[in-house]
């Protein structure tokens, strides 16, 4: 949905693929992450992205796929299309 959109897109399967994205240097204008439920994933992906120090300033978009009784209805591909140019959007004013 997001490379028809214009955008280029790269994924990460996890954390650890995503942190070695950036140990190779690659710099992204956001992060869109699939955070699965639960507090402590939340944190975990908090401390991983903190190791990563170019990255401090990226904003990110959590997209909460896995969160309980969502079904594939719920999934609003406009908001994240949305989400995804407001935030770069922003970034690009500041």
């Amino acid at each position: 949905m997001l490379r028809q959109a214009g955008y280029d897109v790269t994924v990460a399967r996890d954390a650890n693929a995503a942190l070695r994205l950036h140990d190779d240097g690659e710099a992204f204008n956001l992060i869109l992450a699939d955070i699965p439920d639960g507090e402590a994933s939340r944190r975990e992906l908090a401390r991983n992205l903190g190791q990563a120090t170019e990255w401090r300033n990226t904003p990110i978009v959590e997209l909460g796929l896995h969160r309980p009784g969502l079904t594939g209805d719920a999934f609003n591909g406009g908001d994240m299309l949305n989400a995804v140019s407001e935030n770069i959007a922003e970034r690009g004013a500041a």
